[in-house]
């Protein structure tokens, strides 16, 4: 039997990626019994907008902004289903996308996390496929792979969680400003069965020309990676894969501050002090506008 679903979206004053997104849900081949819009303080919506889609769609209005974590866990709590899809609101579904983790979910009732694939796009041309990342097969130890390897899972908008599983952690942590999904994640493998459903399930949207953007915010990586080290270091402070969590942390630092020539060498040095990578190396040693030239390091 197929578990029942809710999709999640965060929104704030994007209008026109925000009915983008609505309408990938509409045309997948199965269909949520509920869409939860939480709009983070943005211009009011209303539930009677979206009544030219066949689907129930209820909207939260914060009155301020609250942030992407409150907002998905506000969205979780709302959702009276078995299992919650995320997705961001200018990302969208691809046609197959719920049915394929569905599948997965329906598999074995202890498999808490479905993630998918991605195509990527640009905001000024959505309808061109620039590059696609199908999951790859890691080990059933999501909690070393998510510490040594890093952020194997991917964004927000590429997953699926059951929620009773999700309850069984803190949500997402509101402490956070960037990485909060790759903390998320860990903590989800801590408590659940992790697996990827083989697909390209969402359209991840990259928007052109913005240079504030958090993937690229420097100071907010620094940040989010002194609270990850301090937050999992109980793990153990000698723990070979503790070492690679910190060189994936800084390493992640130094891309983000690649425009820095200090920055970009101070923390590709502290993510070699931890764990001998050639990436860290490449980023220590080449120029930046040469490195930008590979996908691994954009």
């Amino acid at each position: 039997m197929r578990c029942t679903f809710s999709v999640v979206i965060t929104t704030k004053n994007r209008p026109d990626f925000l009915f983008r997104c609505v309408h990938s849900i509409y045309r997948n081949s199965v269909l949520p019994e509920e869409v939860i819009i939480i709009n983070d303080g943005g211009d009011r919506l209303t539930d009677d907008v979206f009544n030219s889609y066949n689907i129930k769609i209820k909207t939260v209005n914060n009155k301020i902004s609250k942030g992407a974590n409150f907002c998905r866990n506000y969205g979780v709590s709302l959702a009276k289903t078995e299992l919650v899809f995320f997705i961001d609101d200018d990302d969208t579904f691809t046609k197959y996308s719920f049915e394929r983790r569905l599948e997965v979910f329906s598999s074995d009732s202890e498999i808490g996390l479905v993630y998918t694939g991605f195509n990527t796009v640009f905001s000024d041309d959505l309808n061109t496929v620039v590059s696609s990342k199908v999951p790859v097969e890691y080990s059933d130890n999501y909690t070393h792979d998510l510490l040594s390897k890093g952020n194997i899972i991917g964004s927000t908008s590429r997953v699926a969680v059951r929620v009773a599983e999700f309850n069984k952690t803190d949500g997402f942590d509101n402490q956070l400003s960037s990485m909060q999904d790759y903390d998320m994640w860990i903590r989800m493998s801590q408590v659940t069965k992790i697996k990827h459903d083989c697909h390209i399930g969402i359209n991840y949207t990259i928007h052109s020309g913005t240079s504030n953007q958090v993937s690229k915010n420097y100071n907010k990586y620094l940040q989010a990676s002194e609270y990850l080290i301090n937050k999992y270091k109980y793990l153990g402070i000698q723990n070979k894969c503790l070492r690679e969590f910190r060189a994936n942390l800084y390493l992640r630092v130094a891309i983000a501050g690649a425009d820095s020539f200090g920055i970009k060498s101070l923390y590709s040095l502290m993510s070699l002090k931890e764990s001998f990578s050639l990436k860290a190396l490449g980023l220590l040693v080449m120029p930046t506008t040469f490195l930008r030239s590979f996908k691994s390091f954009v």
